[in-house]
């Protein structure tokens, strides 16, 4: 299983990538937009184009 410190290593090597913790969630954003948001206590995580 991916864990949330595996994410993070892979998004956050990509260019313009910042985390962010909107509404107690853990979100990646690239370019200023949300690429991908997930809960802290969830490990469910939703993909943005």
């Amino acid at each position: 299983m991916i864990t949330l410190d595996t994410i993070r290593q892979i998004i956050l090597t990509l260019p313009t990538t910042e985390e962010t913790t909107p509404w107690d969630a853990v979100s990646f954003k690239v370019n200023g937009k949300a690429s991908l948001i997930g809960g802290v206590r969830s490990s469910v995580f939703r993909a943005f184009p």
